[in-house]
């Protein structure tokens, strides 16, 4: 992984073996964004940038599930800003918009899981999709680090679609 940065645009460039299968979400707390790339491992040489980027503060890089098949990628900044993903040939390409840029991104005009709860409504999950298959929760675990990340996993007996704003999302569970 290496970040990169213009006048414009700081690029954070995620280097893969394949073509990914990726889910972002722009979120509030911790403020950035969290990518998701299903069936994938962290390189055993794996080292994050050390030097931040402005407005990036830090990049981590963990598994997102006991079992270890996908991998989170957080970019903690310290500002909200408008971002996309663009896959290319190794990998994908995170641009993070510096404040003023006045391009309008897919991210904020169509984001792809979710953008922040401050502007829009919350997502309605309390019915299932008429064709979804229904599983049954089979617990719940409540996660936090000491520097105040946090995630909430419901675990599942069935991979469960649901549906944010209208968007059907492929489940990863």
């Amino acid at each position: 992984m290496t970040v990169s940065g213009s006048k414009d645009q700081v690029h954070v460039h995620i280097k893969t073996d394949r073509k990914p299968a990726y889910t972002s979400i722009k979120q509030d707390f911790p403020l950035g964004v969290a990518v998701y790339l299903p069936e994938t491992a962290i390189s055993q040489d794996f080292v994050p940038s050390a030097t931040p980027v402005e407005p990036i503060q830090s990049i981590r890089a963990r598994y997102a599930d006991e079992t270890k098949t996908t991998t989170k990628i957080d970019v903690l900044m310290n500002q909200n800003l408008p971002y996309e993903v663009l896959e290319k040939p190794q990998g994908l390409q995170l641009v993070i918009y510096r404040p003023g840029m006045e391009k309008r991104t897919v991210s904020e005009l169509e984001p792809e899981v979710a953008s922040s709860v401050v502007e829009t409504m919350p997502p309605d999950l309390t019915a299932p999709l008429a064709e979804a298959p229904v599983g049954q929760v089979t617990g719940i675990t409540f996660n936090s680090d000491e520097s105040g990340f946090a995630y909430i996993r419901v675990n599942t007996t069935d991979p469960v679609p649901f549906d944010t704003a209208g968007r059907q999302i492929r489940s990863w569970i």
